[in-house]
């Protein structure tokens, strides 16, 4: 199973998120507005073993909570959320 990276920033409005592989390759970049059904379908739709992480700020908390029962890898550039 290929291993990806999601990298996702951010927004009140939008978000913005890009999918690398494990040697660094840019697979895909996408934007998207900001709402829990939009992070799990980007997340959701890529194959193979996903790593989140996602930028420390007022929304990470609520974006953790939101991804963690789904997928396993998540982590923020600061600190994991509980």
């Amino acid at each position: 199973m290929r291993k990806l990276y999601v990298g996702i920033d951010l927004g009140c409005k939008t978000c913005a998120g890009a999918v690398r592989d494990s040697k660094g390759k840019l697979l895909e970049t996408y934007s998207f507005p900001t709402s829990a059904k939009n992070l799990i379908d980007f997340v959701g739709k890529q194959e193979g073993e996903v790593r989140v992480l996602i930028e420390e700020c007022e929304l990470a908390g609520w974006v953790y909570r939101t991804l963690l029962p789904r997928f396993a890898y998540l982590l923020s550039s600061r600190r994991p959320y509980r």
